[in-house]
């Protein structure tokens, strides 16, 4: 129908249908990118979290366990004496 406002010939609409589909897959893809990227940082911070607790709890394993030989060691001073 000529003269109609908006009205494109079938091939044009059809490469322009295609063009905003293949935008709209684009875009999508982008967004799943920008997900998986977010989801990996976060799981890269959880990781350095996890490390840094189980440092943490080893430290305070070695501490305690050198307090309690230090305290041994006085004990047995003690019962030299």
């Amino acid at each position: 129908l000529p003269g109609l406002p908006g009205a494109l010939p079938h091939k044009c609409r059809l490469k322009y249908e295609d063009e905003e589909e293949e935008e709209e897959e684009e875009e999508e893809e982008e967004e799943e990118e920008e997900e998986e990227e977010e989801e990996e940082e976060e799981e890269e911070e959880e990781e350095e979290e996890e490390e840094e607790e189980e440092e943490e709890e080893e430290e305070e394993e070695e501490e305690e366990e050198e307090e309690e030989e230090e305290e041994e060691e006085e004990e047995e001073e003690e019962e030299g004496i």
